[in-house]
């Protein structure tokens, strides 16, 4: 979203090591939660945000570029 909303005038950085000072905090804490804690059940968890934080900045992204977002498939 950083970069959509600068105009992909802005560098995260190598391996995104900079993006923290580009998404609001709610944001950055809610990628954080896609790391897991190595447990079975935290592994799971993470990977149940990282679906949510991705179908809802994939249909973001989809309409600002005029794509079909496959609603179906998701």
């Amino acid at each position: 979203m950083a970069q959509l909303e600068t105009n992909f005038s802005i560098s995260i950085g190598k391996f995104g090591k900079y993006l923290e000072k580009f998404l609001m905090q709610e944001y950055w804490q809610s990628l954080l939660l896609t790391y897991a804690d190595g447990s079975d059940e935290g592994v799971w968890e993470a990977l149940f945000t990282m679906k949510e934080l991705f179908q809802k900045h994939a249909k973001i992204v989809a309409d600002v570029f005029y794509f079909e977002y496959p609603h179906e498939e998701a």
